[in-house]
């Protein structure tokens, strides 16, 4: 009986808990009240919501697929390190189509930073 829960406590501490949430088949957001009559492509346009963690300690928020969006529609760089400036974006998209998110994660053992992205195709 010791030794099961001794394993079960161990198995529970070495997966974690994080989990994130995640858009799936969505084919068209709009991000404007009014609609408007004439739209332009921008092409393929990506958002990002990061993490980094020093030591296992977390710099900033865990990383949300709604932060990703945001950035996505300003056009903004959101896997930055924690304390640098970003370029301003160019003009905010008012639909964003064919979306798709996915995660992703990088170790360099001492340094870790984990990351919800976004894909699409930008309208202005």
């Amino acid at each position: 009986m010791r030794t099961g829960f001794l394993l079960a406590a161990l198995c529970a501490l070495s997966t974690g808990c994080a989990s994130h949430q995640v858009a799936r088949n969505v084919k068209l957001l709009s991000f404007s009240n009014e609609p408007k009559a004439k739209e332009v492509s921008i092409g393929s346009i990506q958002g990002k919501s990061c993490q980094w963690q020093v030591f296992g300690w977390p710099l900033g928020p865990s990383p949300t697929v709604r932060t990703a969006f945001e950035n996505a529609v300003k056009q903004r760089d959101g896997g930055q390190i924690p304390g640098s400036s970003t370029t301003p974006g160019q003009a905010q998209l008012t639909i964003l189509r064919n979306v798709g998110t996915d995660t992703d994660f990088m170790s360099l053992y001492l340094v870790n930073r984990a990351c919800v992205n976004v894909t699409g195709t930008g309208v202005i």
